[in-house]
């Protein structure tokens, strides 16, 4: 008898391990690292401008769109509300 309750002991810390690890594997997942550039608008910029570290440099990119939930999947507003998706390109 106890070597059976010694393996349902086992058998249901072996399976709370394994739950455990492949909750921790989905929230690394979701980690902010997985998060889409913060970008906003720029006077000379027709389009989004996206900073790239320090001192100003950066790029004015215009990614091309259907609905707004696309443009939320690949760009992040900073101050601004949006993105959304206008006449077909992604705007702050």
């Amino acid at each position: 008898m106890a070597s059976r309750a010694t393996s349902v002991l086992l058998l249901s810390f072996t399976l709370s391990c394994a739950l455990m690890l492949l909750v921790a594997n989905v929230s690394n997942a979701e980690s902010p690292l997985n998060l889409p550039p913060l970008c906003g608008s720029k006077s000379d910029c027709e389009f989004i401008w996206c900073p790239h570290g320090k001192g100003g440099k950066g790029e004015c990119i215009g990614w091309p769109c259907d609905t707004t939930e696309y443009c939320m999947k690949v760009v992040r507003c900073d101050a601004t509300p949006g993105p959304y998706c206008m006449e077909g390109i992604c705007t702050c």
